[in-house]
């Protein structure tokens, strides 16, 4: 009796586990099913519905974590991105095996991650143009993103069609673009921006970090938030980008005329920077005036490493700068800026202000060096701008400030040092200078300008 028994408990475990491991089977062959390309196809999306259940676990962003759709171009199942991406479901990633792609877009979606395989991204090229709708207009561009969350785009090597104004743009969106090769568009008629995001109606963040950007006709790394009401004419609730660990290498054009930076912010837009590498936004070039024929040479229009203009809340820290025409600069309306242990050197102008609101501009750190520049600073119409145990030293000329527009602006120097600058330390016109436990060399005052010493 007790052998009988011991066989059929033996019997029914047997059939018990067999038919385990066939509903795992079924489960797995399920997730594995490449994605329909119509979502209404009855019994076999609903499978793979029910296989998805078993795993909708909630990330820190708050995505479902879905499931891997494979875009491979020779062996598939999915040929292209644009057709992963149209199939797939919140919290899915796209994984995105070597070869050349077209341009994609993502528009209206939520939790989706279009990543390229991590050791080969050299070899997962995105290239070619989409046209994509957006608040500010119709946009011509190589990746848009436009009115998604938490969208993340990494180890791509995008190159931009040489007059698209932007390689990757995020329009009212979230998410992040990390570990790119970002490049391409550099063409004459339209010069581009390599990576954007804009954005007002949607107030978060956009993630920016580890990329290599570089041969942009524009600008590197844009934040704006066009379209509303701020400190000066913009927004100030808007986009918030954070850029962090990026090198962004200018182009010398030689033959066209135009602003270039590395970073920029505006239009009410507001940032986190930090140590990033942005050196190279210079020209070399000759323009000549249309209308009086005069000739010029070199960078007319600014070329920065960071411009901040009109921009919201911005901080940098411990970015390298060099090889600019203009390490940092800080123009028109910038509401509210920090800049903390930046390495700024071996530019013409280190740091430029010329900010026509009152505002709070700190320039801090023990290890921020401002040195081995044309001129360290210079500041035009900047009341308000605060130095805190920083070094100009080794520069051509240390500092120059003076006033234009403004009646009488003020700069703040705490525990300072403004010494060792080949011509002149401290050149000084219509502008009133604190300098608290500041040391300074060789001083000059054109007129009008107050030097008080504590």
């Amino acid at each position: 009796m007790r052998l009988s028994l011991k066989m059929l408990l033996m019997v029914l475990t047997a059939f018990f586990l067999i038919g385990l491991l066939s509903l795992q089977g079924v489960f797995a062959q399920e997730i594995k099913k490449p994605r329909p390309s119509n979502p209404f196809l009855g019994e076999v999306e609903g499978a793979v519905n029910a296989s998805r259940s078993i795993q909708a676990n909630i990330t820190q962003a708050g995505c479902r974590e879905g499931i891997k759709l494979v875009v491979d171009e020779v062996n598939g199942p999915y040929n292209v991105i644009q057709d992963a991406i149209e199939v797939a479901l919140d919290g899915d990633t796209i994984k995105v095996m070597p070869g050349t792609y077209p341009g994609f877009k993502v528009i209206g979606r939520n939790c989706l991650k279009i990543v390229g395989e991590a050791k080969e991204s050299a070899n997962v090229i995105v290239t070619g143009s989409v046209s994509v709708i957006t608040y500010r207009g119709t946009y011509s561009l190589t990746i848009g993103v436009v009115n998604s969350t938490n969208i993340e785009i990494s180890y791509l090597t995008v190159q931009a069609g040489n007059t698209d104004p932007f390689s990757i743009a995020y329009f009212n969106s979230t998410g992040e673009v990390k570990h790119n090769d970002v490049g391409g568009n550099t063409g004459n008629s339209n010069p581009g921006n390599s990576i954007a995001a804009f954005g007002i109606t949607s107030p978060g963040t956009v993630t920016i970090e580890h990329n290599y950007i570089h041969n942009y006709g524009k600008i590197g790394i844009l934040v704006n938030s066009f379209g509303g009401p701020g400190p000066g004419p913009y927004a100030p609730s808007g986009i918030h980008a954070e850029i962090k660990h990026n090198i962004i290498v200018g182009t010398n054009f030689e033959d066209y005329w135009r602003v270039q930076d590395g970073i920029q912010v505006t239009n009410g837009g507001s940032a986190d920077i930090e140590h990033n590498d942005i050196s190279g936004n210079f020209q070399t070039g000759t323009y000549t005036d249309p209308d009086t024929g005069e000739e010029y040479s070199g960078s007319y229009w600014t070329c920065d490493g960071i411009m901040l203009f009109d921009a919201d809340v911005v901080t940098t820290k411990k970015n390298k700068l060099y090889n600019n025409q203009m390490g940092i600069a800080i123009q028109q309306y910038v509401n509210n800026a920090t800049l903390d242990d930046d390495d700024i050197n071996n530019n013409e102008w280190g740091l430029y202000t010329w900010n026509w609101i009152p505002s709070t501009i700190v320039v801090k750190g023990a290890k921020n060096k401002i040195k081995e520049n044309i001129y360290g600073w210079v500041n035009w119409d900047t009341d308000g701008i605060v130095f805190e145990r920083c070094r100009l030293n080794e520069n051509e000329f240390g500092m120059y400030a003076s006033a234009w527009y403004t009646v009488n602006p003020t700069a703040t120097f705490n525990h300072c040092n403004i010494t060792e600058n080949t011509e002149i330390d401290v050149e000084h016109d219509s502008n009133t200078l604190i300098f608290n436990k500041t040391k300074h060399g060789t001083y000059m005052n054109y007129g009008g300008g107050i030097l008080i010493e504590n």
